[in-house]
């Protein structure tokens, strides 16, 4: 499969277990790593409320003009330890356990806890072309702010081997937003930070949306800033957006924020949000990850699991060696 990165576009594997037992992983590498900035993010800042984000984004730094960002498949199988596979990394992201704890046992993307079909199970979709419908049991998606000069291609690559995506955005891509549908690959809104406007938001989130994506890593000062009873006083907002286009809820996505931080340890901000948020309806919870240690991610996700909710991976990368 050709795997289209643009320079200047980021592109971030996300959780994953796919249905094969031994499995195939997308790849690792992207484009050039970007600049190096606060650890742990490398994810764009939308350039307004709501709107598609700007180029940039290096792995493991605050997003920068000068690189795609490295990311890692992991390993189908939601469990398999058969190892890393075209390019990702063989100990963070892209290894068979780690798989398993953030695709099947944290209950990320997927079943109970994402958008493919719950259980693992197969769907059925209509190829660009009308010829035989492709059939995915895949649970793995991918972040990625398409370039329109190449995001019909880009997203043809991707779509056999990923399920779902989103774009830091509570409307897809305009090069893609005719296409990902007839290729089998859902659409996930997220709200970026609490500047949104509730009525638009209702109406440019496209048919066919299930889950809503909160805030993103709100303890970054660089991101969503937003302290943990911000986030919870705007939560309200982000129910009647759920409510009114029947979608399910899932938390901000917090991440370790090593400089520029409202709340360092994301264990620490989650823990505010959800006692400042009591009665709020949340149906999952969002993590990021960016440092290369199986054991240590394994480690972070069971810190979530006291929220007894299925856990999304929704971004991950081998950021912290370079």
């Amino acid at each position: 499969m050709r795997l289209l990165i643009p320079i200047l576009v980021p592109l971030t594997f996300v959780a994953s277990a796919c249905g094969s037992s031994s499995g195939s992983a997308l790849g690792g590498t992207g484009g050039a790593s970007g600049s190096s900035g606060a650890a742990g993010s490398s994810e764009p800042t939308p350039t307004s409320s709501g709107g598609a984000p700007s180029n940039g984004g290096g792995a493991g730094g605050s997003p920068s003009n000068t690189g795609g960002a490295t990311g890692g498949g992991l390993n189908a199988g939601g469990g398999s330890t058969s190892g890393a596979a075209n390019g990702g990394s063989a100990d963070g992201g892209s290894t068979g356990a780690a798989g398993g704890v953030a695709g099947g046992n944290g209950g990320g993307s997927g079943a109970n806890g994402g958008s493919p079909p719950a259980n693992g199970g197969t769907s059925s979709t209509t190829s660009m072309d009308g010829s035989a419908p492709k059939t995915s049991a895949c649970k793995r998606g991918v972040a990625y702010g398409f370039d329109p000069a190449g995001a019909t291609a880009d997203m043809t690559a991707l779509s056999s081997g990923v399920s779902w995506f989103y774009n830091w955005s509570s409307t897809p891509p305009s090069g893609v937003a005719n296409d990902y549908q007839k290729l089998g690959v859902e659409y996930v809104p997220m709200l970026w930070n609490g500047n949104f406007d509730v009525d638009k938001v209702v109406q440019t989130i496209p048919a066919g949306a299930k889950f809503l994506l909160g805030f993103n890593e709100p303890n970054f000062t660089s991101q969503a800033n937003l302290t943990p009873a911000a986030a919870a006083a705007l939560w309200p907002k982000v129910e009647e957006i759920a409510s009114r286009r029947n979608l399910s809820i899932v938390s901000p996505a917090v991440n370790y924020c090593g400089g520029g931080c409202n709340v360092t340890n994301p264990v620490d901000w989650m823990d505010q949000f959800f006692a400042a948020c009591e009665n709020c309806k949340i149906d999952y919870v969002a993590i990021h990850w960016y440092a290369c240690s199986k054991s240590a991610l394994t480690g972070y996700v069971a810190d979530f699991k006291k929220y007894d909710r299925p856990i999304w991976l929704t971004e991950f990368a081998c950021g912290d060696q370079g």
